[in-house]
């Protein structure tokens, strides 16, 4: 037995020489997490308010962008698929508040200027993820166009505002409106599969992006339950993000965010405890600036 073990550990190494990177184990979860979820999130806020703030201002300030293009383009029909596709986005825009949380994890220094310059163990398959995403974007937006050309284009209708008024007030509007809805939510839980820990995975872990992709799908399923919830709360906290005319996001996107990272770090068990072979890494630049992590410990308590 002993001589099996030691030819598996060799072939290990082998393989790891070779390129081969071995996944973390995932964990089964309680369905009661998502509330810990967002109160780590919480108090993540508390310990960097500048910098969660700052991201939460950013994505509002380019929602609110996004809609005063379209209405200045004349293309106000397009404001709903193209709010639902920039959400799409969510993930990969979220990249740089999982480090900020991971940061505070470990009690390593953490400033706007990190954030910015943030390195991941694996920029080219993010890359490809982010690549992806703004593809479903692309092909989102050509389905809605489709879509609206679909009912409307053989109907006399003036004007943007007059096809607004239409999508909400005639039937054709409405079936293609909960057409629309039915396949933007397909989209999107499809997305969410992909995303929700593939994309912090590939910031602690240099992995390829389907692996990474098919390792967040098992997580998903193995916690089937608890994902839904959890999808099911980030929609109604995006819902809110909405119904408050894009200010909530300041706070809204922060908090998704954290609370995103935690989940990744109660379902996905990492070697050696915290983050992989950054751990030393983190704890060395905490040692440079020990102002700066005095300042998150006592935020953090």
């Amino acid at each position: 037995m002993a001589e099996e073990k030691k030819l598996s550990e060799e072939e290990l190494e082998r393989l790891k020489a070779e390129g081969y990177v071995e996944l973390p184990q995932i964990h089964e979860i309680d369905i009661c997490e998502p509330r810990q979820w967002l109160a780590q999130a919480w108090q993540d806020i508390r310990a960097k308010p500048q910098i969660s703030l700052a991201y939460g201002a950013a994505y509002t300030l380019l929602s609110m962008g996004l809609i005063a293009a379209l209405v200045y383009f004349n293309m106000e029909r397009m404001i709903i698929p193209a709010l639902s596709a920039f959400m799409l986005m969510g993930p990969i825009t979220a990249i740089g508040l999982y480090h900020v949380s991971r940061c505070i994890e470990c009690a390593a220094p953490c400033s706007l200027g990190r954030v910015l310059r943030i390195r991941t163990m694996a920029p080219s398959q993010l890359m490809f993820i982010a690549a992806l995403l703004l593809l479903i974007v692309l092909s989102w937006m050509r389905i809605a166009v489709t879509l609206y050309a679909f009912f409307f284009g053989m109907e006399d209708v003036q004007g943007d505002m007059s096809a607004i008024e239409a999508i909400f007030t005639t039937f054709n509007g409405i079936l293609m409106l909960g057409i629309g809805t039915l396949t933007g939510a397909f989209l999107a839980v499809g997305v969410y599969m992909v995303t929700v820990f593939s994309i912090p995975l590939l910031m602690v872990r240099d992995c390829d992006a389907l692996s990474a992709m098919i390792f967040s799908i098992r997580a998903v399923l193995k916690n089937l339950k608890v994902m839904l919830l959890w999808g099911l709360i980030l929609t109604v906290l995006v819902g809110l993000g909405f119904v408050t005319g894009f200010l909530g996001f300041i706070l809204i996107f922060p908090l998704t965010a954290h609370a995103s990272w935690h989940a990744f770090r109660s379902v996905v068990q990492l070697p050696s405890g915290l983050d992989c072979e950054h751990k030393a890494e983190a704890l060395a630049e905490a040692a440079e600036e020990p102002s700066d992590v005095s300042a998150t410990k006592e935020a953090r308590s």
